[in-house]
């Protein structure tokens, strides 16, 4: 026999115990005997109680948390709409020129950024965004986009894995800077152009792979703005970047350290 019982006292406090009871023999012949001891566990029964409540009160915080961070997802996201679209205004009323076309490279970098924050919003997740399914919506933007106003072709094959919104809004740049290099550059005049973007995961790295079939990157070219920008975020994310001829065409590896679960 065991149970757990309250014993309320005169004083109007209440203790808690845990009885256990079982029949006792001496030897064969004798009787048996009931024993029971009964053990003062107030003080056990009491830090249940102060854990339940902290268990309770945690999971309440971490629930207005989530909503916190969500409306502050949106709230972002809004504000950077706000930004790009008035960065494309000032393109369409700059003209044609270098002033349009920074402005227009700088409000599709916002919109890389805004793409994050939106599709963390839509999520369960308010931290971490699905990095697979990301990356093929920007691809889709980008294939409808510049890339299908110059007639080049966007392939997307990416690693299904979840990146922490510090990963992943640098990526996402690196990316729309590397296909808007390519289509500006190595595919400018290309019949029939196509970049390539991929991602894998290789010994706790996340690795990315953007490719194009245009004339590749000329020996000694200028570094341009684009490719500060690559290489300041390859520095943020403590990642290497590595580039060779993709026989036709250039290509860009960049391997990120990460944490995976």
């Amino acid at each position: 026999m065991a149970f757990t019982h309250r014993m309320a006292q005169e004083d109007g406090t209440t203790r808690w115990l845990s009885t256990h009871g079982e029949l006792v023999r001496d030897h064969r012949e004798a009787l048996p005997r009931f024993v029971v001891v009964s053990l003062d566990i107030t003080a056990s029964k009491e830090r249940e109680v102060i854990l339940a409540d902290t268990l309770i009160e945690r999971d309440r915080l971490l629930a207005q948390k989530e909503t916190l961070l969500g409306e502050v997802n949106h709230r972002i996201k809004n504000s950077l709409q706000l930004v790009a679209s008035i960065l494309n205004t000032d393109a369409r009323r700059a003209g044609e020129g270098e002033a349009r076309e920074r402005l227009e490279a700088a409000a599709a970098r916002v919109r890389a950024v805004t793409s994050v924050h939106e599709m963390l919003y839509r999520s369960n997740e308010v931290t971490t965004i699905a990095f697979g399914d990301y990356l093929r919506e920007l691809c889709g933007n980008l294939a409808s986009g510049d890339a299908g106003i110059a007639g080049v072709e966007v392939h997307c094959d990416p690693a299904e894995v979840k990146l922490p919104a510090d990963k992943a809004i640098p990526l996402a740049l690196i990316v729309n800077e590397l296909a808007t290099n390519a289509i500006k550059h190595g595919l400018a005049g290309v019949p029939d152009g196509i970049i390539k973007v991929a991602t894998g995961l290789e010994a706790g790295d996340l690795v990315l792979d953007v490719a194009d079939n245009g004339i590749g990157k000329a020996d000694g070219a200028e570094r341009g703005l684009g490719t500060r920008i690559i290489e300041g975020l390859v520095g943020q994310l403590g990642a290497s970047m590595s580039t060779s001829s993709a026989e036709p065409g250039h290509r860009v590896v960049i391997r990120v350290p990460l944490q995976i679960e």
